[in-house]
């Protein structure tokens, strides 16, 4: 089993973090009751943590695993925000079998290449999905594209080159559990720094692919899960770095620098009735 990542690490992981933490407040927070995420998780930091801004907010979240160090992780991290009390860990490849509100995916459809039933056992959960998938055809990963002609080639499939990537596909796929409500781009940076390694750059592999110098200085904004800064705002020294780049995930433009679309989609179960 891969070992999950146990710290994020870099600029483009927090802003990436960041972007996402917006985009789930502004659509669900107030409104989430109960939400689920896992068992799979494509992110690059700590993952199991997509759905720690709705948990601030007072919804129970349950993050599921078949990891019991990411589920340790994620602990540390809800216990730092201070929502701890709101946090449900389920050790195990399945999710629990009750519904929720919300079910998140974040990239774990392209980490399968039978990727259909994992989605209808979301939606077979949920009310609501609320699904992240690499975007395929931003620069970055036609850039990315070019690097894999210097690399030696592996048998291992990218995940721009995902079938569960391509807007026509996946949406076909949704409609037999429900209809897309809303639709975002997330994590659009200028930076192309995408399916690279956690803490490097594009221009760094790019000079390793060239046998160039490969020595690289320490990453910056690294956080453990222990103090995970995400659960209110971000360390003076991040928020004073991030203001200095352009975002634009609301511009007409997003399209060529998404790092992400996220779809939110409404299931066709119906909502239990309240007394």
């Amino acid at each position: 089993m891969e070992e999950p990542p146990s710290v994020d690490v870099g600029l483009g992981t927090a802003y990436e973090r960041l972007a996402i933490y917006r985009r789930i407040c502004d659509w669900y927070r107030g409104r989430i009751r109960t939400a689920v995420e896992g068992p799979l998780d494509g992110f690059a930091g700590i993952r199991g943590l997509h759905l720690l801004p709705l948990a601030r907010a007072g919804a129970r979240v349950t993050v599921v695993s078949r990891d019991p160090r990411t589920l340790e992780l994620v602990q540390k991290a809800y216990r730092h925000a201070g929502c701890i009390d709101a946090l449900e860990l389920h050790e195990g490849a399945e999710l629990p079998s009750r519904e929720f509100d919300l079910a998140l995916d974040f990239n774990g459809l392209t980490q399968l290449d039978d990727w259909q039933p994992h989605l209808g056992e979301l939606a077979a959960h949920a009310r609501e999905l609320v699904l992240f998938v690499t975007h395929p055809t931003s620069y970055g990963a036609f850039a990315a594209r070019g690097l894999a002609y210097l690399k030696p080639r592996t048998s291992k499939r990218a995940q721009y080159e995902h079938p569960a990537t391509r807007a026509k596909v996946l949406d076909a796929e949704l409609e037999r559990y429900g209809h897309v409500t809303r639709r975002a781009w997330v994590d659009c940076p200028w930076w192309p720094d995408l399916f690279v390694e956690a803490g490097t750059t594009l221009a760094g592999e790019l000079r390793s692919a060239f046998r160039a110098s490969t020595s690289r200085a320490s990453p910056r904004f690294v956080y453990a899960a222990e103090e995970f800064p995400y659960g209110g705002e971000p360390p003076a020294e991040l928020a004073r770095t991030l203001a200095r780049h352009p975002t634009f995930d609301d511009s007409r433009i997003a399209p060529l620098f998404a790092h992400h679309r996220m779809l939110g989609v409404c299931t066709h179960r119906r909502p239990e009735s309240r007394g």
